[in-house]
């Protein structure tokens, strides 16, 4: 993928003799209504709504496999942006850990009364713990308390402020658990047997290798455009890919193939071993980002 830099300007600030008094803190918006579990065919989505009228926001948390990060999209007018990458501070409470400011992605999507604004973020952690490069030990998994006792997320952008009142995550990510082991078993393994494998299908070398900045479209170089593609690889058990499926994927719609086609012809994988230390079929799921600048 492109390498790409970032150029900070100096920035003068000039302030009045005139001192503005401090805004009241806007009230946690509410929810309205129930959460919605979507069973995709290669994700789980749960959303809910928050809030109405123009102040509304539509959170949707997403998760694609077992032991994958936790992502979330917000949609509303209020977040209408027109820089595509900005940064924001997402906070879950109530939690002792400082969330720290992270990039995320502006955009919108279509809906039948027109575009809607949106910020993507690319994983989020109830305990505001931050995801570790792939050389630092990995860092443990929520455990159901920890979920059960989020009762807030609180959202900090150029553009201002906002919470949204959850009052609890425990019943909506059990059943985003429930959604992810039938997703599995979709795919044609079962959720028990994975537990007690001795291993699980490992990349030989680094994924970052298998799509090069030369294999970047020509199409989007011209156009200066960015994309993500989400993909699962189906690995033999011999530690080859036998297939390559696209679970999420923007614009153009060329960009989820191209990439599966990179990942069949460059990846090796060592294979999984199940329980008794025999070479099984698995799956590896990953994520490509396409991105010309920031």
């Amino acid at each position: 993928m492109n390498s790409f830099c970032k150029v900070a300007l100096p920035v003068t600030l000039i302030c009045s003799g005139t001192l503005a008094l401090a805004k009241e803190p806007e009230a946690p918006l509410k929810r309205e209504g129930k959460w919605a579990m979507e069973y995709a065919e290669g994700a789980c989505h749960l959303s809910a709504a928050f809030g109405t009228g123009k102040d509304q926001v539509i959170a949707r948390f997403t998760q694609v496999g077992p032991d994958q990060s936790l992502r979330l999209s917000l949609f509303g007018k209020r977040l209408d942006n027109p820089s595509v990458f900005t940064r924001a501070q997402l906070t879950f409470l109530p939690s002792s850990a400082r969330s720290e400011w992270q990039e995320v992605t502006n955009g919108s999507v279509n809906r039948a009364d027109g575009k809607l604004p949106a910020m993507f973020v690319g994983s989020v952690r109830f305990d505001n713990l931050r995801y570790t490069g792939p050389d630092d030990p990995p860092l443990p998994a929520i455990a159901p308390e920890i979920e059960k006792s989020v009762s807030a997320l609180h959202v900090r952008r150029g553009g201002g402020s906002f919470t949204l009142a959850l009052e609890t995550m425990g019943p909506p990510m059990a059943a985003m658990r429930k959604c992810i082991d039938n997703l599995v078993r979709h795919w044609g393994f079962e959720p028990s047997e994975l537990a007690y494998r001795q291993s699980r299908a490992a990349p030989i070398g680094n994924p970052a290798y298998w799509a090069r900045s030369s294999d970047y479209p020509s199409s989007m170089i011209s156009e200066g455009s960015s994309a993500f593609v989400t993909f699962r690889a189906q690995v033999d058990a011999a530690g080859a890919v036998s297939d390559c499926t696209v679970l999420e994927a923007t614009n153009p719609p060329t960009i989820g193939p191209h990439t599966c086609g990179l990942i069949k012809k460059r990846a090796r994988f060592t294979p999984s071993r199940d329980k008794d230390g025999k070479p099984v079929p698995d799956f590896y799921i990953n994520r490509v980002f396409w991105r010309m600048g920031g």
